[in-house]
């Protein structure tokens, strides 16, 4: 069960990445840059989520930071003030 959620996390996560890299603005330029957390911090579940990640990157141009958060962070780090990315619409 803990593996099922952990991929869905890691989805969710890709999906953010996409919906954020199509609220870029696109006409800008510059580097578009993502940060995902989850909660895969055993090597070999990171390495699965960075080759994912890698794909994403070659066929946005999104660079995407991956972050591992222990399960008793995910919180902390998830609820801690950022600033917001701004959408055009």
């Amino acid at each position: 069960m803990r593996t099922v959620t952990r991929r869905v996390g890691v989805a969710v996560g890709l999906v953010s990445a996409l919906l954020l890299s199509a609220c870029s603005g696109g006409d800008e330029g510059g580097d578009q840059a993502i940060t995902v957390w989850t909660g895969d911090t055993l090597p070999d579940r990171v390495a699965a989520t960075q080759a994912i990640i890698d794909r994403f990157t070659a066929q946005t141009g999104v660079r995407v930071e991956l972050v591992g958060v222990d399960d008793d962070q995910f919180n902390q780090v998830l609820t801690r003030p950022r600033p917001r990315a701004s959408c055009r619409t």
